[in-house]
Formats: structure tokens, C-alpha cells, sequence
């Protein structure tokens, strides 16, 4: 009877992977209002949402202010909860949970579109479902497992802010495997090192217990609170305060070491760089507490679209950016940042050259190097430092 048991649990999770395309699985687009209808779990709501208007980049050099910056002026921060889930299933490279009646959550991947492309959505085949006894807290989001500074930093951390003191002292954190050094250095500044559990996107994980807070924003857009709180952490882990008594320094963040998003015609722009005071920086080269150090004396930054801008993070109040992009590859994400940070934000758009090594990537004009014209680059930073 147990075998027999067995065999007809198994066909009923083929025919749920081969039919899932045609009938998918329910899913939640808000676990706060899933947890009213079901009573065995709970929910305490930490702060209300609200809406921010941004001011417009200023792009001097520009005919116009691009589309993307219109469309992305006004925005509204959910409400953040932290809700106690018993029963929950952790499945896929993106950190869906399965709730205990079967529904996919869609704050994970932030939009039911992303959440429909996923494959652990799409065709969820669990042969051997592993239980997690205790208490846990999820860690994992769409696109934490590139190892990508900005992804870490802006989206992965920041779940834990207003979070953190309100999760029990057992709770253990999932989080990607493996985590790289400058990974495992925050959530040590966090104090949670000791307590984390490495997930492997080819298994599935039942909890006694699992914690569910949803991301403090959409990717590419930023809650000022949870930016500051960040910052605060980590530059106090290290001592580090912007001085705002001193000069501060002018940094260009260089991609030349990057296999995407260079500039092609540095040898044009080293002459109008170094002539207003600006340093070349590699980022990738410099551990955390050397990039917190070096970005903390900053007050003007210029960066190619990139990680790297996300040391803006630890910039002095009185920053200046600009950002440089491809002519097809606009992108709004540091300039919220810039924004929740009351930093003055300019950009340039130079010209896409296309990187072979590209060619049949999916929105591959993203990942093109860029041409800058020096002309463009000394008009913007003419006008941002004047």
C-alpha cells in the first residue's frame, strides 16, 4: 500500500510537470493578504507604504530628458510585513515559496510576469522534498545568485532592514551557495554569519517555520530608510565617517577589466579627466572595507552603467553623479538611488559598439561597450561643477 502510495504521488507529479504550461499553478501576489485567509498563519505589519515624485536627471549635453526617467518619476513603496508561514517549500534558482496550500509567491521574483517565465513555476518536479526542521528566513531573491555587488547590497541586504530585530535569535538565514568573501564580510557586519544554511537551487526545502518579508522595493528602485540604514551599518562596522571638513575626491570608475559596458576610447577621455582632478578607480580590485573607505572621501563620481556606482552608497551628502550609457542601453536604477540619497545626478549617452562576445544574448545592446564622445563628457562636467 505504501509503494502503491508512493507510485501514485510520483504520476501525479509528472502529470503536473508536462501539463503546468497548460494549467499553472495558483500564485500570490501579496503574502500579507494570503495570510488573512489562513488561519494557521501570521502576519505583523512593520511600516505603511508611500509615494514618492523624483526630480529629473539633468543631461546637459542631451536634446532631452530620456523617456525611461519620465516613465519612473513617480513611484509607490509598498508596505512592508513580516509574515510566519508554517509548512512553506522553498524551490529554484530564484527563491520561490511555495505556501502550505500550494500557491507560488510572487514577491520573490517582484512581478507575476517574472514569476510565470521561472521554471521552478513552470514545471515544479519535486522527486525528493527535504524537510528543514526550526525556524528560517529567506535570504534569496530573483537574481542573488550573479554574485553581483549591486543585487547583493540593494536588494538581498535590505530585506533584513526593520527585519532583522524582530526575527527570533534561532532563526536560521538562507542564503546562496557558494557566497563570495565580500558576501560573507556583511552578513558577518550583520551578525548573522553563524547562522546561515547554503540553498541549492536543485532541491526543495519544507519548513517547520519559514519568515517571510517581501523586497523594500521593486529592483532599481530604492527606499531611502533602508539605503541609510545600510550604509549606517556598514560604515560604522568599520569606523569609516565622511569628511565633510576635507577636500573631497573626484573618482571615475573604470570597466576596463569588465567583459561588457567598456569604454572603447578611454585614451581620448584620460586627457578631460584627469585635467578636472578625477582619479581612475577599479572597483573589483578593492576589498569592502577599501571601497567604503576610498567612496566615503568622494564627492563627484562618473561611471559607465555598472555595480561599481553602487559605492555611491558611502558618499559624501554633497555628491555629484554621472552616469554614462549606451545609446541603446538606458538605464534608471542609480539614478532612484541617486535620488533617495539627495545626490545631483546628471547623465551623458554615448554610441553602442557591440560586443561579440554578446552577440546572442538575450537584450544584448544591454551589455555593448560605448563609445563617449570627450566633448559630451567636458560639457556635462563643466556644467555638474561649475
Amino acid at each position: 500500500m505504501t509503494m502503491l502510495t508512493g507510485m501514485r504521488r510520483q504520476l501525479r507529479r509528472v502529470r503536473r510537470f508536462f501539463l503546468s504550461d497548460i494549467h499553472p499553478p495558483a500564485y500570490c501576489e501579496n503574502v500579507e493578504a494570503w495570510c488573512k485567509g489562513y488561519p494557521a498563519a501570521s502576519c505583523q505589519r512593520i511600516s505603511e507604504g508611500y509615494s514618492v515624485v523624483r526630480s529629473l536627471p539633468l543631461a546637459p549635453a542631451e536634446t532631452e530628458v530620456h523617456w525611461l526617467f519620465h516613465k519612473h518619476q513617480r513611484h509607490t513603496f509598498p508596505a512592508q510585513y513580516l509574515a510566519k508561514i508554517p509548512d512553506a517549500k522553498l524551490v529554484g534558482v530564484n527563491g520561490l515559496i511555495i505556501l502550505p496550500d500550494g500557491t507560488f509567491t510572487v514577491e520573490p521574483v517582484y512581478t507575476s510576469d517574472f514569476l510565470k517565465s521561472d521554471p521552478a513555476y513552470r514545471h515544479y518536479f519535486p522527486w525528493e522534498i527535504k524537510p528543514r526542521r526550526g525556524r528560517y528566513y529567506s535570504l534569496l531573491l530573483r537574481s542573488c545568485w550573479s554574485g553581483n555587488y549591486y543585487h547583493w547590497l540593494v536588494n538581498v541586504l535590505q530585506r533584513l532592514y526593520r527585519v532583522l530585530e524582530r526575527l527570533p535569535d534561532d532563526v536560521t538565514f538562507i542564503t546562496p551557495s557558494p557566497l563570495r568573501p565580500y558576501q560573507l564580510e556583511t552578513l558577518r557586519i550583520l551578525g548573522i554569519e553563524r547562522r546561515l544554511a547554503p540553498f541549492r537551487p536543485t532541491e526543495v526545502w519544507k519548513f517547520d517555520v519559514l519568515f517571510f518579508s517581501p523586497p523594500v522595493a521593486l529592483s532599481a528602485h530604492h527606499l531611502p530608510e533602508a539605503l541609510h540604514w545600510l550604509r549606517s551599518r556598514l560604515m560604522h562596522a568599520y569606523c569609516i565617517s565622511n569628511e565633510r571638513d576635507k577636500p573631497g575626491r573626484r573618482l571615475f570608475i573604470s570597466r576596463e577589466k569588465a567583459q561588457n559596458r567598456r569604454i572603447v576610447n578611454m585614451d581620448e577621455l584620460r586627457p578631460v579627466l584627469e585635467r578636472h582632478g578625477f582619479d581612475i578607480v577599479l572597483a573589483e580590485e578593492l576589498s569592502l572595507r577599501e571601497q567604503i573607505e576610498l567612496f566615503a572621501k568622494a564627492n563627484a563620481i562618473i561611471a559607465p552603467h555598472g555595480a561599481g556606482l553602487t559605492n555611491m552608497l558611502f558618499a559624501r551628502s554633497d555628491t555629484v553623479i554621472i552616469e554614462i550609457f549606451g545609446d541603446q542601453a538606458v538605464h534608471y536604477a542609480y539614478w532612484t538611488m541617486s535620488e533617495a540619497l539627495g545626490y545631483s545626478y546628471y547623465y551623458l549617452i554615448g554610441k553602442n559598439i557591440p560586443n561579440d562576445a554578446y552577440a546572442k544574448a538575450p537584450r544584448k545592446e544591454f551589455y555593448w561597450d560605448i563609445y563617449v564622445p570627450p566633448e559630451k563628457l567636458e560639457q556635462v562636467i563643466n556644467e555638474a561643477l561649475r
